[in-house]
C-alpha cells in the first residue's frame, strides 16, 4: 500500500470507489476488542475515508481532509494542552472534518463535553493497544471493508461450526451470534415461538410478540429478505432480521435478529446468512432427539400407564435399557388445552402439542409423556431438591411449566390447565392411578369457568363429588337454594355479599383477617354478615351444618359461575 506522509491522495483515490464506511463501522471491525465510546455517541454515523496517527503534536487545520478519523498518542494529547486547549482542539478539527477521536490515555472532562456537544466519537483503546496496529487495522478496513468483513464472518461461521460439532447446544450458538451482533437473537420453531434467546430486553421481547402476530395474520414470507420495522410505543424504530431455517426443503424452524434499525448494517445480513445453515442443523438434532425418545417409549409407556397391574420387574428392566429408573419418585400431570372448534383450533393444538413435547424432552430426556384425548400426560422425575410429597411445592413446580407454555404460545393465546396427581414410584402408588388422577385433576380445572391453572389432586376435596353431579340439575338447585338470595342482591346492587361470604370461611371465621383480605373495616365486615344473615332468613352462620351447605355451594359456584 503507498499514500503519502499526510495521506492526501490516497484519501481521494479510494473515496472515489470504496463503500462508506462509518465511525461505528470502525469501533464495531477494525478497532481492538475492549474499545469504549465515551463521548460523542450521536456522531457514530458519521463516514471515515482514512486514518492518521498523531505522535507528537495535532496537525495543521489546512491540512485536514474530511472524514479522518485521528489516533491520538499520549504525546500528542500533551502537546495539545490544558483542558480548555483540549476543548478548543475538538471543537475546531470537528468543524474542519474529523470524523472520530481514537485515544491510549483519557480526556480532560472539558473535552469529552465538547465532543458531546459536537457530535464527535471519542473512543478509548484498552491498555495493551498498538497505536500503529490500530492505525493499521483501521486503514485496512476503509480500504477494503468487504473483504475485511467477509474475514470476519468467516471466523465467526468456523466458530459456530466448531460450537456445532462439539455439541454445545443451540443456547451457545445463539450467544455466539448475540455477541457478534450485539442484537437480541431469538430462535424460533416451525409454529415461530421461541425455544431459545439470548440478549434482549421488556421492549425487545414485547416486539417479538408483535412480530409473532404479524407472521400468524398476515405471513411473513414476502419480508424475510428485507428489515422488518417494528415501533415500540416511544423512542425510535427497531427492526427485525428474519431468516428460515431450512435443511434439506424442510422449514426447521427461524432465526431473529431484533435491535434498533439504525444498527443494522450488511455485517448482520451476512452473519445472519451464514448462521442459518448451522442453526438449522442444530434444530434438527433437538427434533430428532424429541422424536426419537418418544418412538423409543413405544409399547412399555402404553404398558406402563395403562395396565392397573403392570409387570413392574418386567418394565423395570426394559426402563432401564433406555436409560429409565422407574423405582425414583415422579411426577405425574396432565395439560389439558382449552381448544376451540374448527381449523384454527386445529392448529392451535398442534403449536401446543409440539411445544410441550419439545420443551419438556428438552428439558429431561428422561420425562415420559404421550398425547393423548386432547392432553399431554407427562411422567417426569422428580427434581433435585423437590420433595415429590410436598403437595405445594409439586403444584408451583407443575404451575411454572404450564405458565411457560401459556407465555410461549402468545399472542395467539390458549388457555392450558394442568392436572397433577401423586407422586407414583410404581409400588406405593401405581403409575396407573397417578395418571387417573391427572386426569381427573385436569379436567376439573379445565371445566372451571375462571382460569384454575394448576389443581392437585390432593387438594380438590369435595370438587371431586362436585364435578361428578355436573350435569344432575340438582345440583345448581341447591346453589339457588344457598345462595341464591346473595347472588340476587349483589346483582342488582352491585354488592360483594358473595365474595365477604366467601372470605369470611377462608378465615375460619376470624372478622379481623377476613376485612384485612377484602380490604374493609372490620365493622364494616361485621355490618356485610349482618346483612347476609338477614338475606338468608336469619341464617346461623356459627351453625355446623349450615357453614357446611353455604361452602358447597360456593364450592359450586365457583366451578359453574352464578346460578341462572
Amino acid at each position: 500500500m503507498h499514500y503519502d506522509g499526510e495521506g492526501h491522495c490516497a484519501i481521494r483515490l479510494i473515496s472515489e470507489t470504496m463503500p462508506l464506511v462509518s465511525v461505528s463501522d470502525i469501533v464495531r471491525f477494525a478497532l481492538p476488542s475492549g474499545s469504549t465510546v465515551l463521548a460523542g455517541a450521536g456522531g457514530l454515523h458519521q463516514s471515515v475515508t482514512w486514518a492518521r496517527l498523531l505522535r507528537s503534536r495535532p496537525a495543521t487545520l489546512g491540512t485536514i481532509e474530511p472524514g479522518e478519523l485521528w489516533i491520538l498518542s499520549p504525546g500528542a494529547l500533551q502537546q495539545a494542552g490544558d483542558a480548555r486547549s483540549q476543548a478548543r482542539l475538538i471543537r475546531d478539527v470537528s468543524a474542519a472534518g474529523v470524523a472520530a477521536f481514537v485515544i491510549a490515555e483519557r480526556l480532560t472532562p472539558e473535552a469529552l463535553d465538547e465532543a458531546n456537544s459536537v457530535g464527535v466519537p471519542v473512543v478509548l483503546l484498552p491498555p495493551d493497544a498498538v497505536l500503529a496496529d490500530v492505525e493499521k487495522g483501521v486503514v485496512e478496513f476503509v480500504v477494503d471493508r468487504d473483504r475485511a468483513i467477509g474475514q470476519r464472518v468467516q471466523h465467526i461461521y468456523d466458530r459456530l461450526l466448531s460450537t456445532l460439532v462439539e455439541d454445545s447446544g443451540a443456547e451457545l450458538l445463539a450467544d455466539i451470534v448475540h455477541e457478534v451482533t450485539g442484537k437480541a437473537v431469538y430462535l424460533l420453531d416451525q409454529h415461530f415461538q421461541a425455544s431459545v434467546q439470548s440478549g434482549g430486553t421488556a421492549t425487545e421481547a414485547r416486539l417479538l410478540g408483535l412480530l409473532r402476530r404479524r407472521f400468524w395474520e398476515t405471513g411473513l414470507s414476502g419480508q424475510i429478505e428485507r428489515l422488518i420495522t417494528l415501533r415500540p410505543t416511544e423512542g425510535d424504530p427497531f427492526a427485525a432480521l428474519v431468516r428460515p431455517l431450512t435443511l434439506r426443503g424442510s422449514v426447521e424452524g427461524y432465526l431473529v435478529l431484533l435491535g434498533p434499525r439504525d444498527d443494522f448494517g450488511d455485517f448482520d445480513y451476512q452473519v445472519a446468512g451464514r448462521t442459518t445453515s448451522v442453526l438449522a442443523i442444530e434444530l434438527a438434532k433437538q427434533s430428532a432427539l424429541v422424536e426419537a425418545r418418544l418412538r423409543v417409549q413405544g409399547d412399555f409407556l402404553e404398558e406402563l400407564l395403562d395396565s392397573p397391574t403392570p409387570r413392574l420387574e418386567q418394565l423395570s428392566t426394559r426402563a432401564a435399557g433406555l436409560g429409565y429408573d422407574l423405582t425414583a419418585p415422579h411426577l405425574v400431570f396432565v395439560l389439558r388445552p382449552r381448544i376451540d372448534e374448527g381449523s384454527q383450533g386445529a392448529r392451535q393444538y398442534a403449536r401446543f402439542v409440539d411445544l410441550a413435547r419439545r420443551r419438556l424432552v428438552l428439558a429431561n430426556v428422561s420425562s415420559l409423556l404421550r398425547e393423548r384425548d386432547g392432553s399431554v400426560q407427562v411422567l417426569a422425575p422428580c427434581p433435585p431438591g423437590l420433595s415429590p410429597t410436598a403437595t405445594d411445592e409439586v403444584v408451583a413446580w407443575v404451575e411454572n411449566v404450564r405458565a411457560g407454555l401459556v407465555e410461549t404460545l402468545q399472542p395467539d393465546p390458549l388457555p392450558i390447565a394442568a392436572g397433577v396427581g401423586r407422586s407414583a414410584d410404581g409400588r406405593g402408588v401405581t403409575f396407573y392411578a397417578a395418571l387417573r388422577e391427572a386426569i381427573q385433576a385436569a379436567e376439573i380445572a379445565s371445566s372451571m369457568e375462571a382460569d384454575s391453572g394448576t389443581l392437585h389432586f390432593g387438594n380438590l376435596g369435595a370438587l371431586r363429588l362436585i364435578f361428578h353431579l355436573a350435569n344432575n340439575p340438582e345440583l345448581r338447585s341447591f346453589q339457588r337454594d344457598m345462595l341464591g338470595p346473595l347472588e340476587e342482591y349483589d346483582r342488582l346492587h352491585r354488592g360483594e355479599f358473595v365474595q365477604t361470604l366467601e372470605a369470611f370461611f377462608r378465615a375460619g371465621g376470624n372478622h379481623v383477617q377476613a376485612a384485612r383480605e377484602i380490604h374493609v373495616h372490620r365493622n364494616t365486615l361485621i355490618y356485610r354478615l349482618d346483612r347476609i344473615r338477614d338475606l338468608l332468613g336469619g341464617a346461623d352462620l356459627e351453625n355446623a351444618d349450615i357453614r357446611l351447605n353455604l361452602q358447597l355451594a360456593l364450592k359450586i359456584r365457583s366451578s359453574f359461575g352464578v346460578a341462572a
